[in-house]
């Protein structure tokens, strides 16, 4: 095991990314004392040796896996590797196109832990319109841009089965549930992208979609997800999924994730 203290590693999962990785890596390189890359199976592995030309290749390890395990499965697996190679006090994990905008995470996360006791994941958000960093205590938080006290990974994994999307929710529950606080810290503190931009909407393509609403149908049932958070969701992708993919294919969607969901016929879906 490398000893290098209480440190911060960022986690990214990759599949298929496109140039916005490389801006990633840059901005949080130089924050971090190591990032470890999991890719998932792409179809295109070109982007693993530019990276190898274009970085330090000790501050940055790439785990190349033989088969697409869903973004729960690549995390676990990223987590167990960091877990067995590295004494680390927090893992910031990171979408594959997220941008870090602060450059003190040392500093938030000492801030934080002397307003909250237990802390088991700070969120750093995406507030452009602040210019200074509020903390406050939530109850659910995307994967994307939270640092995740290490010890919180002893007793829990991310749920494997979802495959993809509200794998996050799942396991801010489980958090929360083990005594553990989600805190916000509100600010601009990373750059976010959420969906593909259509104008002014933001779609998913149909898989995606499913995913969304089975695996929170599933919540739902289990009552980690409150029925006004689960009705949120699916009328924020009705509009933009009826105008790009027509009200008969969404609807098809609509009807097989909830079916799947209460039936838990989960894993992965091959198509539709």
């Amino acid at each position: 095991m490398e000893e290098k203290g209480d440190c911060i590693i960022a986690l990214i999962v990759t599949f298929n990314p496109d140039e916005r990785l490389f801006a990633s890596l840059e901005s949080v390189r130089r924050v971090v004392n190591q990032i470890v890359i999991v890719d998932n199976h792409s179809s295109d592995r070109s982007f693993t040796n530019l990276i190898k030309n274009n970085f330090n290749e000790r501050s940055i390890v790439i785990l190349e896996l033989p088969r697409n395990l869903g973004i729960a499965g690549a995390l676990n697996y990223g987590i167990g590797y960091i877990k067995d190679n590295f004494k680390v006090g927090y893992v910031l994990t990171l979408d594959q196109d997220t941008i870090l905008i602060e450059k003190n995470l040392t500093g938030i996360i000492e801030e934080a832990n002397g307003k909250f006791f237990r802390i088991g994941i700070i969120s750093l958000g995406t507030n452009k319109t602040k210019r200074t960093i509020d903390y406050r205590e939530i109850k659910y938080a995307i994967t994307s841009g939270n640092l995740v006290r290490v010890e919180v990974f002893n007793n829990l994994k991310f749920r494997e089965e979802f495959f993809m999307d509200q794998v996050d929710f799942d396991f801010d529950y489980e958090v929360r549930k083990r005594g553990y606080k989600i805190i916000l810290a509100d600010g601009c503190l990373i750059d976010h992208r959420l969906g593909i931009k259509l104008k002014r909407l933001v779609y998913e393509p149909q898989l995606r979609i499913y995913y969304i609403i089975r695996n929170s149908t599933v919540l739902l049932m289990e009552r980690k997800l409150p029925l006004t958070n689960y009705m949120s969701q699916i009328v924020y992708w009705t509009l933009s999924s009826i105008l790009q993919d027509g009200i008969i294919k969404y609807s098809r969607t609509l009807i097989i994730g909830i079916i799947d969901g209460f039936s838990k016929k989960l894993g992965e879906k091959i198509n539709l």
